[in-house]
C-alpha cells in the first residue's frame, strides 16, 4: 500500500541557480531524499509530504506522487504519476527519467507498481470502516480484446455513493494490478448493489488478468487481407499490441500518403509481392530501433485503389525534417496530429 500520498500545497519557490522545473525537483529531492529515507523508516514525515507536493505541483498541477515498499530491505518507492492520462504520462516519464542513478535507497517509477498487500488495508468512507479484502469482482473476460470487464461489489457499498464506490474500486485496482496493468487489461468498470454469482476476491481478479496478459500478442506486426465497407479490396497492416503504453513518449502521429500504380486483374487493386516490397523499403528510411520510447514507431500501413497510408507514432520533440524530406522523395501527402493515447486508431486494438 502507499506509505504517502499527497497533500495539495502552492507555497515556496525554486531552487536557486536551477530555472527547468523537473531540473529544479530533483535538485531539491538531492537535499531532501535522506529526509524521506528516514521519515519512511521512523514514520515522523514532518512537512515533507506538503514540500513533496508543492515540488512536483511547479512541474505539473496534475501530477500526483506516492512512496511505497519495494520487495528488498530498507529500499522504497517514489511513483509519479500521471493517474492514466496519455498525455501527462509523457511528462510523467520524463520526471523519472531524471531520477538519480542507481540509488541505493529509492526506485523511481512512472506509474503505480502493484501492491497485493493492498487488500489489508480497511478504508473510512463516508464516516464507516470498509475492508478492501472483503471486495469481490464479477469478472468477464474478452478475449478478442484481451481485457477484462468488471463489476465490482462490497457489502459496505450500500451506504455509499457511486462515484464513492468507483473511487474505492479504481484506487484498488491500480495498487491490486498497477496502473499500466490496469490501462491495458481493464476494459469496463462498474459496480454492483448485490454480489453477482461467481465472484471472486481481489487475488482471484489478479490470477484472471494475469491469464489474459500471458494469452495477449507479443510486440509484432499483422497483416490482413479485407475491403472497404464498398467492396474495395484493402491491405491493412497493423502493431500489435496496438496500445500508447508501448511508447508513452510518441504521442504524436504522422500520417503519410502516397498514390502508386494500382494492380489489375486477379486481386483487384490489393498489390502484392514486388510492389509491396518496394513500398516497404520506401517506408523503412523512416522508422526507428525498437527501444522503448524510440520514435518514430510504425502503427499502421492501409492500402487500397493506389494509395498507401503510412502511421506513424513519433516523439513531437523529433525533428519533422527527414518526415518531410521523404515526403518530398515520394510525392507523398504529410500531415500531423497530437494524439497522445492513439485514438485515432482505437478501433483496431
Amino acid at each position: 500500500m502507499p506509505l504517502w500520498s499527497p497533500v495539495a500545497t502552492r507555497e515556496g519557490g525554486s531552487v536557486p541557480g536551477v530555472t527547468d522545473p523537473i531540473e529544479d525537483f530533483w535538485a531539491w529531492w538531492a537535499g531532501a531524499r535522506a529526509d524521506a529515507r528516514r521519515a519512511l523508516a521512523d514514520g515522523a514525515f514532518g512537512s515533507l509530504p506538503e514540500q513533496l507536493t508543492r515540488r512536483l505541483r511547479e512541474v505539473d498541477e496534475e501530477l500526483d506522487w506516492e512512496f511505497g515498499h519495494i520487495d528488498e530491505p530498507g529500499r522504497w518507492s517514489l511513483v509519479i504519476s500521471a493517474n492514466g492520462d496519455p498525455e501527462l504520462r509523457r511528462l510523467a516519464e520524463q520526471v523519472c527519467a531524471g531520477a538519480p542513478a542507481d540509488d541505493p535507497d529509492f526506485d523511481y517509477h512512472p506509474a503505480r507498481q502493484p501492491d497485493p498487500g493492498i487488500v489489508e488495508v480497511v478504508m473510512t468512507v463516508d464516516g464507516g470502516p470498509l475492508a478492501l479484502a472483503d471486495l469481490r469482482f464479477a469478472v468477464t473476460v474478452d478475449r478478442a480484446r484481451h481485457v477484462v470487464d468488471v463489476a465490482a461489489y462490497h457489502p459496505g457499498f450500500g451506504a455509499v455513493d457511486e462515484s464513492g464506490r468507483l473511487a474505492v474500486v479504481f484506487m484498488t485496482l491500480d495498487k491490486l494490478l498497477g496502473e499500466d496493468a490496469v490501462e491495458r487489461w481493464i476494459g469496463e468498470v462498474a459496480t454492483a448493489a448485490d454480489e453477482p454469482a461467481g465472484a471472486v476476491p481481489p487475488a482471484g481478479l489478479a490470477d484472471m488478468v494475469a491469464e489474459v496478459a500471458a494469452g495477449a500478442p507479443a510486440d509484432g506486426w499483422v497483416e490482413l487481407l479485407t475491403s472497404t465497407p464498398d467492396g474495395v479490396p484493402m491491405r491493412v497492416g497493423l502493431r500489435r499490441p496496438l496500445h500508447w503504453l508501448d511508447r508513452p513518449l510518441c504521442t504524436r502521429l504522422a500520417v503519410l500518403e502516397r498514390a502508386f500504380p494500382a494492380e489489375r486483374g486477379r486481386g483487384g487493386d490489393v498489390p502484392r509481392g514486388a510492389v509491396i516490397a518496394q513500398l516497404e523499403a520506401d517506408e523503412s528510411e523512416l522508422l526507428g530501433g525498437p527501444n522503448r520510447g524510440a520514435s518514430p514507431c510504425p502503427l499502421m500501413t492501409q492500402t487500397v485503389a493506389g494509395k498507401r497510408t503510412l502511421i506513424l507514432a513519433v516523439d513531437p520533440e523529433a525533428d519533422a525534417a527527414p518526415f518531410a524530406d521523404w515526403a518530398e522523395r515520394y510525392e507523398a501527402r504529410l500531415s500531423f496530429r497530437d494524439d497522445p493515447g492513439w485514438n485515432m486508431l482505437r478501433r483496431y486494438r
